[in-house]
């Protein structure tokens, strides 16, 4: 059980090392689209890992617990041995929990990096939406600046005037529309913007937070050796 639960840790911190990268925003974005096929096929078994990953943390937390009220309560002479005990219930139940917040950490982390990506396809369509508005508005008014400085001649004066004044309205219509929906378009553009910004404060926030987890799981295990080397061969003699 041991060896699996290292072999999955590695597996997990490589996956999350991966995730907190400083890669490119394209090769990032690349990723996340390679990976996101798999998703549905990964979901139950990742589900299921997670559930045995769990009661695994429990079981080993339960354990923890005897066997810290076995070395409390264990004679001097049976001390080391429950002191043994006791550290090989600890560096269990660590890389347990380490393994199960790992895996939370790193699914959470792609779907942010996922969700990121579907904002950052939504802000371009947005933008070229924009764009186009704004290439169909500038148009609109050059044909209104034109139509204003076009002047009838002096046979259908009435008519042209007329006519005119029609498609001068029907421009101004059509100005105000475009005005409309460039302005709506603009809005949605920096609402999605400022989402994308809250999700990468986020995943910022997440990375910090399995950074001292990492830290705490490496000073552990530094005890945990200083430990072995110190009463290592008393226990060894003890049994």
């Amino acid at each position: 059980m041991y060896e699996a639960l290292v072999l999955l840790l590695l597996l997990e911190l490589a996956g999350v090392g991966v995730l907190v990268a400083p890669l490119s925003a394209a090769t990032r974005r690349d990723l996340v689209r390679a990976v996101s096929p798999l998703v549905p096929s990964l979901a139950s078994p990742a589900r299921y890992l997670f559930l045995s990953l769990s009661v695994a943390a429990l079981y080993c937390l339960l354990r923890l617990a005897r066997a810290l009220n076995a070395y409390e309560a264990a004679s001097a002479a049976s001390k080391e041995l429950h002191a043994s005990r006791l550290h090989r219930a600890q560096r269990d139940a660590l890389l347990c929990g380490g393994a199960t917040l790992l895996l939370l950490v790193g699914h959470r982390l792609f779907e942010l990096h996922r969700q990121v990506d579907q904002l950052s396809v939504s802000e371009e369509a947005l933008t070229r939406q924009a764009e186009g508005a704004a290439a169909a508005y500038a148009a609109a008014r050059d044909e209104s600046n034109a139509l204003k400085k076009a002047r009838p001649s002096a046979a259908g004066a009435r008519q042209a005037g007329s006519g005119e004044e029609e498609e001068l309205a029907i421009a101004h219509t059509t100005i105000a529309a475009l005005r409309e929906r460039n302005s709506s378009l603009l809005a949605a553009r920096d609402a999605a913007s400022k989402d994308a910004e809250a999700l990468k404060r986020q995943a910022k926030g997440l990375s910090d937070e399995y950074g001292r987890l990492l830290l705490q799981k490496e000073s552990l295990e530094n005890k945990l050796s200083d430990f072995e080397l110190m009463f290592g061969d008393d226990v060894k003699k003890a049994k």
